[in-house]
């Protein structure tokens, strides 16, 4: 691609020469062959010799460079006579440096017309492919079993640039960045036409190209190649799920460019009628050094926006308090939209994520396409906008008041494909690498696949379609049969028909295996393979599956929390534990892992993590109720039981009594909560306080208001329930009978308290005594159960005798 001016010419004048001779023959890399003027090559311009069209239209340095139709019927030229199919990678660079033809050159601009074709647009009418080539380079380019999509033009060409590329990264050593960084482009091109699907062959030598890079780039290459190279392996890094090395690489690229991005509230109207300002999400840009970049253009050429037309909503939000618009450059857009895919593919799919997104993409829609005509315009190139816009119908498309602008964008970016004006050269094919720039067929996929069913295209990605519309598994065995049994598509498809329509666990986990045998970096089918496995009761092999899925994606919380599952039947606690908790990590709000965690931490008496857990769950739903969790961690703390660490468990009394506070605050109509809080207060060492003592008594007769209010039901007709009012109204008269001793110098005085407390609380028991009496006495006349009217006659006699001892009491 075009670059900045190099610092040594690039042109080669090699005869009989082979790669590995000519690299050890000068570190300048370039020689001049007998016969040839010195002048066809002055240091720091490329002048390169005209025996081709090729190296003398990229010479000149104008737009043609970018795209030349009769430069790429040169490049069949040159290989028309040279069978392709039979050399090797090393044979096809000789045979162009033996014809005095740049490497380099024919590798930028190869890729410039594949790019244009597939991606840009503009006037370009033609698909070029090299002859006989076509169906060696498309099982060249397949990865595990996945093929390009067959609808790629010129296909042949990418096939080439990526051969030279990886052969001339091994010999090159002066310019082996710039073929590095050629190589990385041609693998995110690989992986564009493979789809979703990632390949571990073209992750392997994507690490391969990241470690020889990260050695040899230095400042010697120009700032756009540097930013190119941490761009392009930060997006290819959060898609093979490196999340780590992304980050780190998008922090380089922000150094680079002495930026800082961040979100940030800003006070504006987004409705035609609102009054009152409020604060909307946006992303602030702080630069630590001015950029030199050229940033305000007016005559740049990009894609046409389409304007909301909605009696409520403006345009855009319209904020006071922003100050001035900031102006970003081409590099700065493309930053700031990297930086909002990263965010998309790190973060779970909510509304929360699609907001930030769209504040990441309007950030740069403000500064490109402003709604002012008195704001200043930062410059931008065609790639970058139509990214911009295609992200941004992608958001709205689902807002019922924006689906209309989404569609007709979306409708606008693919008809600009075709248009021949503005021209290819004019639409900025530079910047294309700088983006994530969307293809033709993405664009046109209604009539891509049309066109793929119309023209008799037999391929395993067809018929898998195929099977996916029609729902017939015949489809997809026969995929398998065309692919020769290398798709793992057809597989993981046959698989889920296998699990979800016929319930055969058994041979849907057969088909999940072969497909990841195939290719191992399916996320969504490990998580997949380990629910059919969790059906199918193999919860080795599901404990397996959730382990690989979380390896590829980290962030997973669905699949930490299904691991944890499988962990826990299998009856590895412990480890469950530790699983679960590396699920909240990543869905910190999710109240249904707090609670998994809850329930399991108490189990194995970890109880620091059950507390942990508990609040949280308070702090998500307002109000949470586990009666058995507090009524295990006051039977651990009563009986001062070692918890999962070794630790007296009565060391955490003081956290328990907090808990209950909160718990009896948000729940106070949970008899059996209030009952384990006064058992817990009764405990109290070395000996039950005054108010202690008091707090226990009001929380049992907290307990019976709960055990007789209306909303539990009828309870005179329920022995359960009768006998709970009876436990609980002995253990109060109990604990009125038991106060507790003082040790003071005042012990009259705190006697004379208790009494004063005491008393009353008597003649509060004797009343409840006498209303739960009448009451079961009308139960006892309107029933007709002769076992119903026994238990209530058992109960009165019970409570008769309470009411005996209370009287006592009183008198």
């Amino acid at each position: 691609m075009h670059r900045e001016k190099i610092p040594y010419p690039i042109a080669w004048f090699l005869t009989q020469t082979s790669a590995g001779e000519f690299e050890r023959f000068s570190n300048t890399e370039f020689r001049i062959s007998k016969g040839l003027p010195q002048n066809y090559w002055t240091e720091g311009q490329i002048q390169l010799c005209p025996k081709h069209k090729i190296t003398k239209s990229m010479a000149e340095n104008n737009e043609t460079y970018y795209l030349h139709n009769d430069c790429v019927s040169e490049i069949k030229k040159i290989f028309s006579d040279v069978p392709l199919s039979e050399l090797d990678d090393d044979a096809l660079v000789n045979n162009l440096l033996e014809r005095s033809v740049s490497v380099l050159q024919v590798i930028d601009h190869a890729m410039s017309y594949f790019v244009a074709v597939n991606f840009i647009g503009g006037s370009v009418d033609e698909s070029y492919e090299l002859d006989g080539c076509c169906q060696l380079a498309l099982e060249d380019l397949c990865c595990e079993g996945e093929y390009p999509f067959k609808l790629t033009k010129s296909l042949t060409l990418l096939w080439l640039c990526k051969r030279l590329c990886r052969t001339m990264c091994t010999v090159s050593q002066t310019l082996s960045f710039l073929y590095h960084l050629n190589y990385l482009k041609c693998i995110y091109l690989h992986q564009y036409l493979i789809g979703d699907e990632r390949s571990p062959k073209l992750k392997s030598e994507f690490q391969d190209i990241i470690d020889v890079c990260e050695e040899c780039v230095d400042s010697t290459h120009t700032t756009e190649d540097v930013i190119q190279y941490l761009m392009l392996s930060s997006y290819l890094s959060a898609f093979y799920y490196e999340y780590e090395a992304s980050k780190t690489f998008a922090s380089r690229c922000a150094q680079y460019l002495n930026i800082d991005v961040k979100f940030c509230g800003v006070l504006g109207k987004c409705t035609r009628f609102q009054e009152k300002e409020v604060a909307n999400l946006t992303v602030k840009v702080n630069r630590v050094v001015e950029s030199k970049d050229n940033k305000t253009s007016g005559n740049s050429p990009l894609p046409q926006i389409i304007p909301l037309s909605d009696d409520v909503l403006l345009n855009s939000v319209v904020f006071s308090t922003m100050g001035e618009q900031s102006i970003l450059s081409n590099t700065e857009q493309s930053f700031i939209l990297l930086l909002c895919e990263l965010h998309r593919r790190h973060y779970p799919r909510d509304d929360l994520t699609e907001q930030q997104c769209l504040a990441y993409i309007n950030t740069v829609i403000r500064a490109v396409y402003p709604d002012s005509e008195n704001e200043i315009k930062s410059s931008s190139s065609w790639p970058i906008a139509t990214e911009t816009l295609f992200r941004r119908s992608l958001l709205e498309h689902n807002s019922v008041r924006k689906t209309e602008r989404a569609l007709s964008q979306l409708e606008e970016l693919s008809c600009q494909f075709k248009r021949t004006s503005p021209s290819f050269s004019k639409r900025s094919p530079s910047s294309f690498f700088l983006s994530r720039m969307p293809s033709i067929w993405t664009l046109q996929a209604e009539e891509v696949i049309l066109s793929r069913l119309n023209s008799g295209d037999e391929s395993a990605e067809l018929y898998c379609s195929l099977g996916d519309v029609t729902n017939d598994r015949q489809h997809y065995l026969k995929a398998w049969e065309v692919s020769g049994c290398k798709s793992a598509r057809a597989m993981r498809s046959l698989a889920v028909t296998y699990m979800y329509t016929d319930k055969d666990y058994q041979k849907a986990i057969e088909c999940f295996q072969k497909s990841l045998e195939i290719n191992t970096m399916q996320v969504n089918v490990w998580f997949t393979f380990g629910c059919c496995c969790l059906q199918a009761k193999d919860f080795v092999k599901a404990e397996n599956a959730f382990r690989s899925c979380v390896r590829l994606d980290p962030d997973n919380f669905e699949a930490w929390n299904n691991c944890a599952t499988a962990v826990l039947i299998q009856g590895k606690k412990n480890i469950a534990l530790k699983l679960m908790k590396e699920a909240c990590k990543y869905s910190y709000e999710n109240w249904r892992i707090w609670e998994n965690i809850l329930l399991i931490s108490a189990d194995v008496k970890a109880f620091h993590e059950t507390m942990h857990a508990y609040h949280r769950l308070l702090d998500l739903q307002g109000k949470y109720a586990n009666p058995q969790v507090l009524s295990v961690m006051v039977k651990g703390v009563v009986l001062n039981e070692m918890d999962s660490t070794g630790n007296p468990v009565s060391n955490l009394r003081t956290r328990l009594l907090e808990l209950f506070g909160r718990v009896t605050a948000s729940t106070p109509n949970d008899a059996v909560i209030w009952n384990e809080y006064a058992h817990l207060l009764v405990d109290e060492l070395p000996q039950m306080t005054y108010t202690t003592y008091q707090r226990a008594v009001h929380c049992l007769q907290a307990a019976h208001r709960c055990r007789i209010q209306p909303s539990e039901g009828p309870w005179e007709q329920s022995t359960k329930k009768c006998e709970a009012i009876i436990d609980g109204l002995k253990a109060l008269l109990d604990l009125l009978n038991n106060p507790p001793k003082s040790k003071n110098d005042n012990k009259s005085n705190e006697e004379d308290q208790l009494n004063t407390f005491i008393q009353p609380t008597l003649a509060t028991l004797r009343i409840s005594l006498k209303s739960v009496i009448s009451k079961l006495k009308i139960a006892e006349e309107s029933i007709l159960s002769t076992d119903v009217q026994d238990m209530i006659r058992s109960s009165l006699k019970d409570l008769n005798e309470l009411l005996i001892d209370v009287e006592k009491k009183l008198n």
